[in-house]
Order: structure tokens, then sequence, then C-alpha cells
């Protein structure tokens, strides 16, 4: 199978998640901090993981921890942390229960308290599938050209997303 094949199987299994009330988000980091230093792919992935860690225990509460209770979300990762910041594109299922500004603020302040956490962001309701095309166009997939594995696919934060796979 090629890339090209690979990367609209993927597509098209995105564009077949249900969601029920989802928000577009846009999250850019810092390029260097004071305690860790410059930014790479395995601290993007690392901030990605502290910034849900922080933002389901704020939604969920103990049943974060107890019971496992995510977020559903998809999460892709741009840029190359040189010539174009690091960036994450997500969708992520708000919960009926929340407020969409409450969410949204929610969003912003777990995302800023992270390490890499930069106030450069854009959280808006999606109104159609589009979003996913955009989040998995190849425009920022800048990687090392020794990859042996494809940008487009590596590119897919699969640690981070909780789409349902594995349920």
């Amino acid at each position: 199978m090629s890339l090209i094949d690979r990367s609209s199987e993927i597509t098209n299994y995105l564009h077949q998640i249900e969601w029920d009330d989802p928000i577009s988000i846009t999250l850019t980091h810092k390029k260097w901090c004071y305690e860790f230093g410059k930014i790479d792919r395995l601290k993007v992935d690392r901030n990605t993981t502290y910034f849900f860690n922080r933002l389901n225990k704020k939604i969920y509460k103990n049943g974060f921890n107890r019971y496992n209770k995510k977020l559903k979300s998809l999460v892709s990762v741009g840029g190359d942390g040189d010539v174009v910041r690091f960036h994450l594109h997500l969708c992520v299922d708000k919960p009926k229960h929340i407020p969409y500004l409450f969410f949204k603020s929610l969003v912003e302040d777990s995302f800023y308290k992270t390490q890499y956490g930069w106030r450069n962001k854009d959280i808006q309701p999606m109104y159609s599938k589009g979003w996913i095309t955009y989040m998995m166009e190849q425009r920022t997939k800048t990687f090392n050209s020794n990859d042996t594995i494809d940008r487009f696919s590596s590119s897919i934060d699969w640690v981070n997303s909780n789409v349902g796979l594995l349920n």
C-alpha cells in the first residue's frame, strides 16, 4: 500500500468518527522554556500528555483517575520547531453539561500551565468535517527526511488521541 493510499484510508476512517459536540482547537508551543530548554517532538508529546491530564482532571475530577474517563480527542502535530513552531491541531468532544465558554477557558488554562504552553491559540466550535481534513494536511508536517515512517502517519499523535479505537 502506497503512502498516498494509507493517508487517504486513515483520513476516511477519521471522517467516520461520530462527534457529539466537537471543538476545533489549535495550540502553539513555545520554542524554549527555562527548565527544559529547546522543544523537540518528544517534548511536544509529553507536553500534550500533561495538557490532557490537566484538562481531563478538571472535567472528570476523580473519574479520570478511578474510571479512566477521558475526553474524546484527535491530535495532529505540525511544525518542526525551527522554521514553523510546533503546534497542535485538535478535535475535542466537549461534554454536553459544560458550557462552551467555560470549556474554552478550561482548555486555555490547562495548556498555558504546561511547560511549553504559549498564549497563541484558536478555539472554535467545529461545524463540519472539514476541520479533520485540515488537521491531516501535510503543509506543516515537517520531519527529518531520514525517518522510516511517513510524515502523515507520524504527525498524528496516537498516544494522546482518544477516539475509541480500542473500545
